[in-house]
């Protein structure tokens, strides 16, 4: 993460456990910086992967029959979550999941810190130890035992500021790090999990006799979540949340967006940000999405399926831009596929 985003977002976290800050401003500045930030660093990242030629890290794509099978997938693990916290003893599960989401978070946070070490020791960086199949570089190593402190006191504390720190760095990375084929793949994922979310906090109270999304956020004590107090030392009861997946799904398509800016408009390699039609409409439409979010839960008092509002917000937001730049057709055929991706579906397709 470059210093900028580092201290806006380090001052973001902190502020609220200082003093007063409305949720809504809390809940849509962090969620929106993360996805600033979260996209240039995808954008670098995929840039220094292109020109590593052979040598580069093979990327973490969400493609084909994954996007069908995300929502379905989500779904079986949220039931499968509510029904052991139903009838499993929650002291164990919520060690163990607490546990495993704080290492995630750890790891997350290892992610952020771990550029900057990377930059002070470039000789460092292919450096590994431990014995094959098993090896983790050093750096790597160095930058999850920087980050471990924060994960033991949240692990012992609970503390909101701390799971700021951990979810916040585990949006960041997912941002960063996932990626879509092209736009109609994004389009498809967010469609799915529109109905996902939906279904979940408005229906499922029907079916299985509570409303399963906000029981396992409530009862799921990990860095799964953002936390935003109604004040410094404000109990359960006065804090509002929101699942990283309403920051990470949305987020890695306009990631994605940003991209496909650069891919009409390339740059000089610098960040040239006033170039970024689709990122700048994408995210101010998200940004209005998730304060209506917001809005329309503070006025029934009822939690809110945020992806209702964010989905609509994302899509509509890039066809209109496509339609008004008369690019329509250039978005819908954009792709990031790899090459020898492309050639084995072509070939499956024809056989």
């Amino acid at each position: 993460m470059d210093p900028l985003g580092g201290l806006v977002l380090a001052g973001m976290l902190i502020v609220p456990a200082v003093i007063k800050v409305p949720v809504a401003v809390q809940m849509v500045s962090m969620s929106v910086m993360v996805i600033f930030f979260g996209s240039i660093r995808a954008w670098r990242r995929e840039k220094e992967r292109k020109e590593s030629g052979d040598e580069a890290e093979p990327r973490d794509v969400i493609s084909g029959g994954q996007l069908y099978r995300f929502p379905v997938t989500a779904s079986f693990m949220l039931l499968s979550l509510f029904l052991a916290f139903k009838y499993l003893p929650n002291e164990y599960l919520s060690l163990l999941l607490t546990g495993g989401s704080s290492f995630l978070g750890v790891c997350g946070v290892g992610n952020v810190v771990l550029p900057v070490l990377v930059k002070q020791w470039p000789a460092w960086k292919k450096k590994t130890i431990g014995w094959q199949p098993v090896n983790i570089e050093v750096l790597e190593l160095i930058s999850i035992v920087m980050a471990s402190p924060i994960g033991i006191w949240y692990f012992r504390k609970k503390h909101f500021l701390a799971n700021n720190i951990l979810g916040t760095a585990l949006a960041y990375t997912a941002v960063e790090m996932l990626g879509l084929e092209d736009y109609k793949s994004g389009a498809i994922l967010l469609a799915g999990l529109f109905f996902y979310d939906i279904f979940w906090v408005f229906f499922s109270k029907d079916v299985f006799g509570a409303n399963v999304m906000v029981t396992v956020a409530k009862k799921f004590e990990g860095p799964i979540k953002l936390i935003f107090p109604q004040f410094p030392g404000a109990g359960q009861d006065k804090q509002s949340m929101l699942g990283l997946g309403d920051i990470v799904i949305p987020g890695i398509f306009i990631a994605l967006m940003f991209r496909f800016d650069e891919h009409i408009q390339p740059s000089d390699g610098s960040l040239e940000l006033r170039k970024k039609p689709y990122f700048w409409s994408i995210l101010v439409s998200y940004f209005g999405g998730l304060a209506l979010t917001y809005v329309v839960m503070a006025v029934f008092n009822h939690a809110q399926p945020a992806l209702l509002y964010l989905v609509p917000a994302c899509l509509l937001s890039s066809i209109g831009c496509a339609l008004i730049r008369g690019e329509a057709r250039s978005l819908l055929d954009y792709s990031e596929a790899e090459p020898d991706k492309v050639d084995s579906d072509v070939k499956t397709k024809e056989e």
